[in-house]
């Protein structure tokens, strides 16, 4: 069967909320014709919106076994990795980008490194998103987030609040931010702007740190 066909009956699947359908039409398709990327595409955001992880992975890693793929190819299977929480691969193919001429220093990847640093070992982590924030020229509200997070978990909270503070005002709708924002300002006794900052963090919840941010509102109210 052409993947052409494969392609749209997907679509059709895709639009009636077949997820199970959808998922295997454009695996095939993606099968019989390796370049056909948007059937790549379509199952990352399944992967990412549906919970479809290993049918994307292990489409992704054929992919990139068999045959020659664009590098962005490798970036969006480390992004899924970094979704579903993998961090071991994350980083695997983070590092392999980092050796690509395309991804050369990107800021973006090594934020998402200085990111999976932070699990153990918070001064490589500060060191690598340092990087990051230099390459971004300071414009990145997740780099500047990332660099005064670091900061603020080494106790340096008056360092951290700088970059907390420079990230929110490039970003002022991000719950996360405002919740690092929060918990700096807690730990540095400024009881009423934390309980500000943590009352729009947990205006959202779909991030990872909601719970802490609600759990910490709580304790100071």
């Amino acid at each position: 069967m052409a993947p052409q066909v494969d392609l749209l009956k997907a679509d059709i699947a895709l639009q009636a909320k077949d997820i199970d359908t959808a998922t295997a039409l454009y695996r095939r398709a993606l099968k019989l014709d390796p370049t056909l990327h948007i059937a790549l595409v379509q199952l990352y955001q399944l992967a990412k919106d549906h919970k479809q992880e290993q049918s994307f992975f292990e489409s992704a890693n054929h992919l990139l076994n068999t045959s020659s793929q664009p590098v962005w190819v490798r970036k969006l299977l480390a992004d899924a990795y970094m979704n579903a929480n993998d961090l071991g691969m994350a980083e695997f193919h983070y590092k392999k980008l980092l050796g690509t001429e395309a991804f050369k220093q990107s800021p973006v990847i090594l934020n998402n490194l200085a990111n999976i640093y932070m699990k153990d070992d918070l001064d490589i982590a500060l060191q690598t998103a340092k990087l990051a924030l230099d390459g971004s020229k300071g414009k990145s509200a997740s780099i500047q987030d990332t660099v005064g997070w670091i900061l603020a978990l080494q106790g340096k909270y008056d360092e951290a609040l700088g970059y907390l503070r420079e990230a929110s005002v490039l970003d002022a709708n991000n719950p996360e931010i405002n919740y690092h924002l929060g918990y700096t300002l807690h730990k540095l006794g400024r009881r009423d702007d934390a309980t500000r900052q943590l009352k729009i963090a947990t205006m959202q919840e779909n991030y990872s740190g909601y719970n802490d941010a609600l759990q910490l509102l709580k304790s100071i109210q």
